[in-house]
């Protein structure tokens, strides 16, 4: 699994890079930024407004673990982007 690379294309569902390290067992190499909201609605359409979701920052924009951003993030701020 460690010499394996796979392709991590960008998608429109932020799908998280997979990547092995030679010296770890981790399998994604990427995240993304989030807070959760109590009151807002989910993205699927069962999803009853109030019962909370994930809210994503950036769009779901994905971050290199090694890379992480170092700015102030603006969790709670503006609508919340369930996906």
């Amino acid at each position: 699994m460690r010499k394996t690379r796979f392709p991590n294309p960008i998608t429109a569902t932020h799908a998280g890079a997979v990547r092995v390290p030679q010296d770890g067992y981790t399998f994604t190499a990427d995240a993304a930024q989030w807070w959760w909201s109590n009151t807002a609605q989910g993205p699927y359409s069962d999803d009853a407004a109030g019962k909370g979701a994930i809210c994503y920052l950036d769009g779901g924009a994905r971050h290199d673990l090694g890379t992480w951003p170092n700015t102030d993030p603006s969790y709670f701020a503006g609508n919340c982007d369930a996906g």
